[in-house]
Parts: C-alpha cells; sequence; structure tokens
C-alpha cells in the first residue's frame, strides 16, 4: 500500500485523536473494557432473549471463559476481514478496533469464525494454534461461543448468513477436550 493511498478509517482517526490527548494530559484515558463484561452484557444477555435455543448448553460449557486464568492483553476484538488490510511487505495492519482487556485467545478465536465466514474454519484454527502459541483446547471454546453469539444474531435479525453460522459451529464444535476433531 502506497503511503499516499492510505485513508483511515474515522474510527482510526478518532483513536489516534483521542490518544494524542491522553498523552498530553488534555484528556483522560477512556475506559478499556474487560471481555467478561461484554460476555455477560451481550453474548450471554442475547442468548438469555433466545431461551430454549439448543445453544444454551453451549453457553453453558463455555460460562468460565475469561476467568483471569490466563493472562489479559489488549485485545482488538473486532477482526472482520474489512478490518485486516496487508502492506506491500504482506504485514498486517488492524484498523477499527474495539479494545478491551481480555484473553488473547478471543482475537484469535474472533478471526477463526469471522475472518471467512463462507470458508471451512479449521485451517485457520490450525493457522491461529501453530502462530499464536495458543492450544486448539483453548481457542475451540471461543470459537463455539462466538458461533452461537453469531447465530442468535443473525437468527434475531433475519440474516441470512444463519445457516452457514451453524455449519461453522458444527465444524468447529467438533473438536474433543484435548483439541481433536472428534
Amino acid at each position: 500500500m502506497e503511503r499516499g493511498n492510505f485513508h483511515p478509517s474515522p474510527d482510526l482517526v478518532t483513536y489516534v485523536r483521542l490518544a494524542e490527548l491522553v498523552i498530553r494530559g488534555q484528556q483522560r484515558r477512556p475506559p478499556i473494557y474487560r471481555l467478561a463484561k461484554i460476555l455477560i452484557g451481550t453474548i450471554l444477555g442475547r442468548d438469555a432473549r433466545l431461551r430454549g435455543s439448543e445453544w444454551t448448553t453451549h453457553l453453558l460449557a463455555t460460562s468460565h471463559l475469561d476467568s483471569g486464568s490466563r493472562s489479559s492483553v489488549l485485545l482488538h476484538a473486532d477482526l472482520y476481514q474489512e478490518n485486516i488490510v496487508f502492506d506491500r511487505q504482506s504485514h498486517p495492519i488492524f484498523l477499527g478496533p474495539l479494545p478491551m482487556l481480555g484473553d488473547p485467545a478471543f482475537d484469535w478465536a474472533f478471526w477463526i469464525v469471522y475472518y471467512d465466514l463462507g470458508r471451512d474454519p479449521v485451517s485457520r484454527l490450525a493457522v491461529a494454534s501453530r502462530v499464536g502459541g495458543i492450544p486448539v483446547r483453548n481457542l475451540v471454546p471461543w470459537c463455539v461461543t462466538l458461533c452461537i453469539d453469531g447465530l442468535c444474531y443473525y437468527r434475531e435479525t433475519g440474516d441470512v448468513r444463519e445457516p452457514r453460522m451453524g455449519d461453522v459451529l458444527d465444524s468447529l464444535a467438533a473438536f474433543d477436550d484435548e483439541g481433536a476433531s472428534c
């Protein structure tokens, strides 16, 4: 990408300006939410509106996520394909973050599930585990949680991607607690 052709998103410009004000002491640092708070407020809240769904069991099995057992890091938390561009050397540039603190496995799981919803996520699962150094058994619960949230959202809104997300969930839920495909 040539320097003159790059047009940052309005969100990125806002974050940069806010960071400049914080550095100069002219603005209080904005709050950075913990992933656990977002999980409770959004994902579990969304499923509560769909009580009786077949996904409730999956969510209960993943309720331990972000319990603080692993180190928290600053997450991007919005790794859709359109938020990742590459420079001339094929280095990724991450745009439009929703910064929060949480388990690093969350960002990888988001990428696995949403980066290319039309393709089988299992190859991305292998890449994420290898590159991120995170065992498959730690990635899969996050992937399943994100799939369920996506299914609930797509069902609520009548989105045509609901059946595809169901396929993605089936692919990822086929891994056992040790990370092996069942």
